[in-house]
């Protein structure tokens, strides 16, 4: 997150980027620490509602640890698949989600990497990390999250 300067206005956390020596040049995405499920505020008009769900919709309960990390997508994010790493740049480019949209995607990441790439919230398929452990195991339950509001302003820029 070099180059990020992280504020709490309002009760909302924002991210600005820096340039080398210079004032603040706006919004440049956004970082969302959790640690249980609620309802969170991004920037000034988006949330985040994350829930526990035993419909089959979200993230698998045993696919990841605590605390996550909701935030805009970074260059160079990999998710694990079954043959290895795939760029999600790639990935966007290949559901395809126009160039424009494909800033705007959630990334959800715990302590061992990205756990999902939210496209969803796009009106695209979710992308989870691969796991062969859980395969042939029932799920104890699953973590939803739906993101409300989620604009150009809070993605992250290159």
């Amino acid at each position: 997150w070099q180059g990020l300067i992280f504020r709490l206005e309002g009760g909302a956390v924002s991210a600005c980027s820096v340039s080398a020596g210079a004032a603040e040049a706006g919004p440049a995405g956004f970082c969302l620490a959790l640690g249980e499920p609620g309802t969170f505020r991004i920037g000034k008009g988006a949330s985040c509602t994350v829930y526990y769900s035993d419909d089959g919709g979200g993230v698998r309960l045993d696919a990841f640890s605590w605390p996550l990390v909701l935030r805009s997508r970074k260059p160079g994010d990999r998710i694990r698949n079954a043959v290895g790493w795939k760029a999600l740049d790639k990935l966007l480019a290949e559901s395809g989600l126009p160039q424009e949209a494909r800033k705007l995607a959630p990334v959800l990441e715990d302590g061992s990497g990205i756990v999902a790439l939210l496209a969803a919230s796009l009106g695209y398929k979710d992308v989870y990390r691969y796991n062969a452990d859980l395969i042939t195991r029932a799920s104890p339950g699953y973590l939803g999250i739906a993101m409300k509001g989620i604009a150009e302003d809070y993605a992250a820029r290159r």
